[in-house]
């Protein structure tokens, strides 16, 4: 069976509409950046956080990577816990450790107080987890909505 040239275009403009929509990092769940040895993987929100959002909860603490790339929050008791990050954020393009908010720039290694709130991470609350590799899966997890 041939299809027209119509339905070929239009099935090509599908096609490429769909695979954007699954590879954009500004999507919701773990999006990746980078080419290995130096690949980073943020779990996203699906909302748009400016920074002044009123916490229910804060956390302190440094941006570490684990094995796989995926940036993880360490509190000073060795605790890690998955950050999710407001819709937006990015690594940058300049420097595979900094990871850029909409209203503030990041340094993996570096310590921080988030304002947000925590909870366990489980899939069925925060179905994004589903996307990480299992590996980078930690216990809790806390949404970042401002950055101290």
């Amino acid at each position: 069976m041939e299809l027209s040239p119509h339905i070929t275009a239009g099935l090509l403009v599908v096609a490429t509409l769909v695979a954007s929509a699954c590879s954009s990092p500004n999507a919701p769940g773990a999006a990746t950046f980078g080419e290995p040895p130096e690949v980073r993987i943020l779990l996203l929100s699906d909302e748009k956080r400016d920074g002044t959002w009123g916490p229910e909860a804060g956390f302190r603490g440094k941006l570490s990577l684990t094995e796989e790339g995926c940036v993880v929050g360490e509190g000073p008791d060795g605790e890690v816990l998955n950050l999710e990050f407001p819709a937006g954020t990015v690594i940058s393009a300049d420097d595979p450790n900094v990871v850029v908010l909409d209203f503030v720039e990041l340094t993996i290694d570096e310590s921080y107080a988030f304002g947000g709130s925590a909870g366990t991470a489980t899939t069925d609350e925060h179905q994004a987890l589903r996307e990480l590799p299992p590996s980078c899966r930690q216990s809790a997890v806390f949404s970042i909505y401002t950055v101290a």
